[in-house]
């Protein structure tokens, strides 16, 4: 029920690599990397041997592996490229969201500046405002004012009048 690696040894290490790689980047998988942990019961659940077993071949240390758990590896091993293209698009989509985000604080800094302008322009309008207010209410505005000046200019236009009329006759 084990398999074997390969007698050649360049195909041997080829397999073994591969199957190495696959099994400390597979996500299925409980294996942690350096540590001599089991393969997690999650790979080929109905099979209940011995799923690893450590041994020593021609001078080299190795590990067979179950067939049936092997298999299950091999189905992680090929659903790989999947992963790596939907991680792939994952961080594309991650740096869609950071130009959003750049975008965003552009908008929002622009805004405040607008706020800025704009707050300073009605805060001229307001002062602008009471200025023509305070103009309105000055005392030389005042209709009293310049109702007793026009009195007094016509009083003297007349009294003018009067004189000039009575040194011509």
């Amino acid at each position: 029920m084990l398999r074997t690696l390969p007698t050649c040894p360049l195909i041997r290490s080829v397999v073994f690599a591969s199957l190495l790689g696959g099994l400390l980047t597979c996500p299925r998988l409980s294996f942690a990397q350096g540590t001599n942990e089991r393969p997690s019961s999650e790979c080929a659940p109905d099979y209940d041997g011995p799923r690893r077993v450590p041994m020593f071949h021609e001078d080299r240390d190795g590990v067979w592996i179950a067939t049936p758990v092997l298999g299950c590896m091999v189905s992680d091993l090929a659903a790989l490229p999947l992963v790596r293209q939907r991680v792939g698009l994952l961080e594309s989509r991650l740096e869609l969201r950071d130009d959003q985000v750049g975008n965003l604080r552009r908008a929002v800094a622009m805004g405040q500046q607008a706020e800025t302008s704009l707050t300073e322009a009605l805060e001229a309008a307001v002062s602008a405002g009471t200025l023509a207010e305070s103009r309105a209410e000055a005392w030389w505005r005042h209709p009293g004012l310049w109702f007793t000046v026009g009195v007094v200019v016509s009083a003297g236009l007349v009294a003018l009048a009067v004189y000039a009329l009575s040194m011509i006759s």
